[in-house]
């Protein structure tokens, strides 16, 4: 099989998709994310029956993993509930996934260029932050080099007791080494972001692929386009209830076919179910 075939069933793989009690796996199940703890968010069904209790459908939900095993051992609750009906996430998930697809059938010249811009951008930015992270590691780990050799000195002249020695060279090397492992991690990171946007042509072959559009969404299908999907908690109650959806895309990250950016992402209002509205953020 092809590279990118096997990283979809490789991702799949790692998250335990276990069927809920009435059988049905969750099909956001490993993609769906917490917006404040940062955890994923549980799949479970209820069943809920007709007035006259004669005959039951299921409904699958998503909500908070970490708020959801607080209130079953009652321990203090750090999150909140993010709570998302599936129907509701997926009607949300497919029509700008659809749209996507439309989109770059129509004008691919334009998407293509608007992919590798965004992808540019974003590279330009991390990987500055992160390459200032990795002067400041290494300009702190030649600070202790010499705060050793000051050490070794100050122990030769008898400044320092050897207890007081040990203490303070224990404490230099336990942070030489997580210097050096945040290091090497910081590196690894620069080079998959740059990785990244050599990968940005993945995502447009995989759109070419389903130019035709797509009919339903599939976890295989979810799993080729989508990232990770961040749900926050819904605002006010009832009538006026609103809740913000972020969806990311595999190898190009966020993507607005709008292009009109809000205050921390782009942003388009979606058509969801009459009962709760709902913001798609790209």
């Amino acid at each position: 099989i092809d590279l990118d075939t096997w990283e979809i069933v490789r991702r799949m793989r790692e998250h335990k998709r276990r069927s809920s009690r009435y059988g049905n796996p969750g099909l956001f199940s490993g993609t769906a994310y917490c917006s404040d703890c940062g955890g994923k968010l549980y799949f479970s069904t209820r069943e809920i029956w007709n007035k006259a209790h004669t005959q039951a459908r299921y409904e699958g939900a998503y909500s908070c993993a970490a708020y959801r095993k607080d209130v079953q051992f009652q321990r203090e609750r750090l999150c909140t509930c993010h709570y998302i009906r599936e129907c509701q996430l997926e009607t949300l998930v497919f029509g700008e996934l659809r749209e996507l697809l439309a989109y770059a059938a129509r004008d691919e010249k334009t998407f293509v260029r608007r992919v590798i811009e965004r992808s540019r951008a974003a590279q330009t930015n991390e990987v500055a932050a992160k390459r200032k992270a990795v002067k400041d590691r290494r300009r702190r780990a030649n600070e202790l080099d010499i705060l050793f050799e000051r050490l070794y000195e100050d122990r030769a002249a008898g400044k320092i007791t050897e207890e007081r020695f040990e203490k303070l060279s224990a404490k230099y090397e336990d942070e030489q080494a997580a210097l050096s492992e945040a290091l090497a991690a910081t590196e690894r990171q620069i080079a998959e972001i740059e990785q990244k946007t050599a990968n940005a042509d993945r995502f447009i072959a995989l759109v070419r692929r389903y130019t035709a559009g797509i009919e339903e969404l599939t976890p295989a299908i979810v799993h080729e386009f989508i990232d990770k999907i961040i749900v926050h908690e819904a605002e006010s109650k009832r009538k006026n209830r609103t809740q913000k959806i972020e969806i990311f895309y595999n190898n190009i990250g966020a993507f607005c076919i709008s292009g009109a950016p809000s205050e921390s992402a782009e942003t388009l209002a979606a058509t969801p179910p009459a009962d709760l509205p709902l913001v798609a953020s790209f």
